[in-house]
């Protein structure tokens, strides 16, 4: 619509019909002007300011309760739209509804306690509304909504961000293809003492159970499961066997980091670049999607990328008790555990210190998990040098 300048005069009719589920004190009134503008109530006009701007002044003077005269002065710029999907009678969802984040399955226990996505509520209502809660549910891989924190007061026209969480199941563990599913967000409030209820359907996508992106490489650690029956029963097993046997000198940690190692060379344990997601090029890229074994997988397969083959030895050693950690560096990972002595002792005992990783006020040793057949001391020392040269070009040094 061009823009036009509409001068009028206009009899106005009471009406006592529900307008968009809301029965107002309105009237209704059709200008003899180039121009059509349709106030519905006193100083209430219906408009949103994505198509253009309405200014305007009203002059109403009654005659009789349901007869009056008035007079209307306007500049209309566009004809406004509500926001589709709204009502003006209502608590709403904006901007589309709900944003959520692409959801990876492994991050499920995580995703409990941190957002996974957000929504805007905004107020239509003409009054205040209090006690605002939200609420988020996937039926197939949820037991019970999760609720969002509560809005405790919204003025009318007052909108909100709110942060989305999902109570998820292990049940996410079993996609094994990405799929998109239908999620329930819940709102209700109260007004004027009475609850509201509003209900809005979302389709989010959740990925399959071994995809990551590595915006944090910490994100590795979801996929150790150490309490994994497979796993439990290798590292307990391969525990067993070296029960009772100690080396004078040599740390016990070492000595089962040791017995893991040289077992997954008999067992067969390969390492081979996956083609498709291969970890130095996607460790560099924050939003591209990689994919990662569980440590069960890569005993089944029998082979892994590095990033594989770091969470399976991590896995085996904290499920013997060991505690590891992993060592990024540009487009490679590995694999550091902890020594069972203070790093004085470490200086002490071990001929070449700057093999070790002093940190925090414990000692690792860097293993090469990469480096397969080669025997365990030629891995830690492809681990030492590799975590030098990084820490060299990091500028870090040991406290």
């Amino acid at each position: 619509m061009k823009t036009k300048l509409v001068l009028g005069f206009a009899l106005s009719i009471f009406i006592a019909t529900p307008l968009f589920g809301q029965t107002v004190d309105s009237f209704f009134s059709v200008k003899a002007a180039p121009g059509i503008n349709i106030p519905v109530a006193r100083d209430v006009h219906i408009y949103t300011f994505s198509g253009g701007m309405d200014l305007q002044a009203d002059f109403i003077m009654p005659f009789l309760p349901i007869l009056s005269l008035g007079a209307d002065v306007g500049y209309n710029l566009a004809p406004l739209k509500r926001p589709p999907g709204t009502s003006f009678s209502s608590l709403s969802l904006l901007s589309g509804g709900a944003v959520v984040a692409v959801n990876f399955p492994v991050f499920f226990k995580y995703n409990a306690k941190h957002p996974i996505g957000k929504a805007m509520v905004k107020n239509w209502e003409e009054v205040p509304v209090e006690n605002v809660k939200t609420s988020f549910f996937v039926k197939q891989y949820m037991d019970n909504p999760k609720a969002a924190k509560i809005v405790e007061w919204l003025e009318p026209g007052e909108e909100r961000e709110i942060d989305i969480y999902g109570l998820f199941t292990n049940k996410v563990l079993d996609i094994t293809e990405g799929t998109t599913v239908s999620a329930l967000i819940n709102v209700t409030y109260r007004k004027k003492g009475e609850e509201v209820t509003k209900e809005y359907i979302e389709t989010i996508r959740l990925e399959n159970r071994n995809t990551v992106t590595w915006d944090d490489d910490r994100k590795a650690c979801a996929y150790v499961t150490a309490k994994d029956p497979a796993v439990l029963k290798f590292a307990k097993n391969v525990a067993g066997s070296i029960k009772g046997k100690t080396y004078r000198g040599v740390d016990k940690n070492m000595i089962m980091a040791i017995a893991l190692h040289e077992t997954l060379d008999l067992y067969g344990i390969t390492y081979v670049v996956d083609p498709t997601t291969p970890y130095i090029e996607f460790s560099e890229s924050k939003l591209a999607i990689d994919y990662l074994q569980f440590p069960m997988q890569t005993l089944e397969f029998m082979a892994g990328d590095c990033d594989d083959l770091s969470i399976l030895y991590s896995s085996l050693l904290e499920a013997v008790g060991v505690e590891t950690a992993f060592v990024t560096t540009s487009g490679h990972i590995f694999v550091a555990f902890t020594l069972s002595m203070t790093p004085d002792e470490a200086r002490k005992k071990f001929l070449y210190p700057d093999d070790l990783i002093f940190r925090e006020g414990k000692v690792w040793l860097p293993v090469e998990i990469t480096d397969r057949n080669r025997g365990f001391i030629k891995a830690w020392e492809t681990g030492a040098k590799e975590w030098r040269e990084s820490a060299a070009k990091c500028g870090q040094s040991e406290p």
